[in-house]
């Protein structure tokens, strides 16, 4: 059939330089589910580092719908969302999905400002012909 040639060059860098994500974002979760019940159920996988639920100002008791997960590696992470991708809590089905962090852009060149616009000098009161100064002295 037909051959497909791709040339890839080696001095543009990937699109998105990621890193290899160790936090991963649960969502869709009910109101129920609290931080333990996090801790008992994603803790089976592996050792988690951190969890962070927000909270509902409104209603204090109740959790958010979303939760943040994140481990000691990143291959922690990638088996926790291959086995929770689409399961289930409280019969809800849950999303686990990695939490991707660009790098910090790097900082803007000092940009020097424009010189300022050069000064005229001042114009010197012309004399009309036939007129005398000193006449009125």
């Amino acid at each position: 059939m037909f051959a497909l040639e791709v040339q890839v060059s080696k001095k543009t860098p990937p699109p998105f330089p990621y890193t290899s994500p160790k936090k991963i974002h649960i969502g869709r979760l009910t109101r129920t589910v609290n931080r333990e019940h996090i801790l008992k159920i994603f803790g089976t996988y592996c050792t988690i580092k951190h969890v962070e639920c927000p909270k509902d100002h409104a209603h204090p008791n109740l959790g958010r719908l979303y939760c943040y997960v994140e481990y000691v590696t990143a291959d922690e992470a990638e088996n926790t969302m291959k086995h929770m991708d689409g399961g289930q809590i409280d019969g809800q089905k849950i999303t686990a999905a990695p939490v991707l962090i660009l790098p910090k852009p790097r900082p803007m060149p000092m940009r020097r400002s424009p010189p300022p616009p050069m000064r005229r000098p001042p114009m010197h009161r012309r004399i009309p012909f036939g007129e005398d100064l000193l006449s009125d002295l």
